[in-house]
């Protein structure tokens, strides 16, 4: 305490009194994650205060006295209802956002707002898993001395990770326990960038400094060496280009995955990327189709059960470098843009286009229309939930008058943000034509290869009920009896109104769902 009566030697009372009621906080609940970023409480306590009169532009002589530190443990164990954060917004700034929130969810309030001080490391989720080894799933979770909490980011950036970080702007969101003995946990929406406390380097160092990116090769290089029969084992290669793909995370045979597609619009080439690597999942959130990018440490592997074929996998080594566009090239690389590669680049770019019909024809199997059968459409789409219309079967509405079904998809965060009043943006989504009676006119489904990405999330206080694809029963009658959209509509508007009429009356809702699944 000593430390901070130098710094704040005119305070009065009840400035001494929140020093150190914040003190007791640090050391409870900062300082066990602090590592060496925190050598003492008092110094640690200078970090928050200071780091705290930035965010509101206040003097160095003024102590935010109407904010208090909060605790991950403190929010799960007392906070029952929604409530928000933020610190850089005026009351004006404020009532703007919480009036644009209502428009968008019609009939539900804003967010409560509140003094609160959010403190902690983001990390990638880890679970423990049956063997007691660390199971990643491409998740984030902010950690402080009590616990950890699940969270959702707009645009992450890998400089956050690991970092100590006072969190400025955020909403807790409880969440309804799906059943009798199951936890109800919530978790975190992060809508404004976390503010560090020191210019500390993240937890875990970068061994090494990444290799130059003046020999990364172009994706038509990249292309070429996997075609290659002969290559020097343990060779490691980097690989700029445009992001032109980014597949969902998906859970397949015990391992999480995703996939990224490198392209090169001017030569007309392009190569997949897999990410396999646990500590690495989380480019699938810093990523955005478009960006420009190189990644290094890339090794060249094969994949058995696709007829053996070549590509490029992440290592441990692997390092994500954004760009501000294309790679300056030497006058070879210019010159192996003569006209004898054209004919390869043709060919390259009709095989790639052929690959990907068929895959649209083994996905569009699935999504043929009772009223009309025919090819779904293919689109991009982005639009506000306006409610939720069956979330333990993942369907939702958008913009009051679209359907979307996420029952296809493997929505691993269990469709956390996805709340009233959310904006959302869909790529590579299968758009259908009255698939159900029942539902909307119009349904957006989503495949393996959709992309869902959050483009802000809700300002109104809706609670939130998760979508577990993997526990759902409405999901596993569907793989179970490969059911067609139109089918699983059919299914689910059945359960639910023989849910209106036996339960709990006469059938225990439980009991329900698990004859629906059997």
């Amino acid at each position: 305490m000593e430390p901070l009566l130098r710094d704040f030697p005119s305070a009065s009372a009840a400035e001494l009194l929140w020093l150190q009621e914040v003190l007791v906080s640090v050391e409870r609940t900062v300082l066990p994650v602090a590592g060496h970023a925190g050598s003492c409480a008092g110094g640690l306590v200078l970090a928050v205060i200071r780091t705290a009169q930035r965010a509101l532009g206040l003097r160095s002589d003024t102590l935010p006295l109407s904010y208090r530190l909060v605790s991950v443990a403190e929010l799960l164990a007392r906070q029952r209802t929604p409530c928000c954060s933020h610190m850089t917004w005026s009351t004006a700034q404020f009532r703007v956002w919480a009036q644009a929130g209502e428009r968008r969810a019609a009939g539900r309030r804003a967010l409560p707002r509140d003094n609160l001080l959010l403190i902690g490391r983001l990390m990638d989720h880890r679970d423990a898993g049956p063997d007691g080894a660390a199971v990643h799933d491409g998740s984030l979770s902010l950690r402080d001395g009590s616990g950890a909490l699940y969270c959702e980011v707009l645009q992450l950036s890998p400089d956050w990770l690991g970092r100590l970080m006072l969190f400025p702007g955020w909403t807790y969101i409880p969440q309804v326990a799906m059943g009798v003995g199951q936890e109800a946990r919530g978790y975190l929406e992060l809508s404004a960038p976390p503010l560090p406390l020191h210019p500390d380097p993240p937890m875990i160092p970068d061994p090494g400094a990444p290799p130059s990116l003046t020999s990364a090769m172009t994706p038509q290089e990249a292309t070429a060496l996997l075609r290659e029969r002969s290559r020097a084992p343990g060779v490691r290669v980097a690989v700029w280009g445009q992001l032109s793909v980014l597949c969902p995370l998906l859970a397949i045979a015990g391992r999480t995955f995703f996939c990224l597609t490198l392209s090169d619009r001017h030569r007309g080439s392009s190569v997949p990327v897999l990410v396999m690597e646990p500590a690495l999942l989380v480019w699938q959130r810093c990523l955005g189709v478009g960006d420009w990018l190189a990644v290094t440490g890339l090794r060249v592997c094969v994949l058995r059960s696709w007829g053996r074929r070549h590509v490029l996998c992440v290592t441990p080594q692997s390092r994500l470098h954004p760009l501000d566009g294309p790679l300056d090239t030497d006058t070879q690389a210019e010159g192996r843009m003569e006209t004898d590669t054209q004919t390869d680049r043709r060919i390259e770019t009709q095989a790639q286009a052929e690959t990907e019909r068929q895959a649209d024809r083994q996905t569009d199997a699935l999504t043929h229309s009772a009223y009309r059968h025919k090819r779904s459409k293919i689109i991009d789409y982005k639009g506000v939930v306006s409610r939720v219309l069956n979330a333990e079967a993942g369907l939702y509405e958008i913009d009051g008058q679209v359907g979307l079904c996420l029952a296809y998809q493997q929505v691993l965060n269990c469709g956390r943000g996805l709340r009233p009043g959310a904006e959302i943006e869909l790529r590579h989504v299968h758009f259908l034509f009255r698939p159900s009676p029942h539902f909307p006119l119009t349904m957006l489904c989503a495949c393996l290869r959709t992309t869902l990405r959050l483009g802000g999330f809700s300002a109104v206080g809706s609670e939130f009920t998760p979508f577990d694809p993997r526990g759902s029963p409405a999901v596993r009658f569907l793989l179970e009896r490969e059911l067609s959209v139109s089918d699983f509509l059919w299914a689910c508007h059945c359960v639910c109104a023989l849910r209106e009429r036996l339960c709990p009356r006469f059938v225990k809702p439980g009991r329900l769902l698990g004859g629906a699944g059997g």
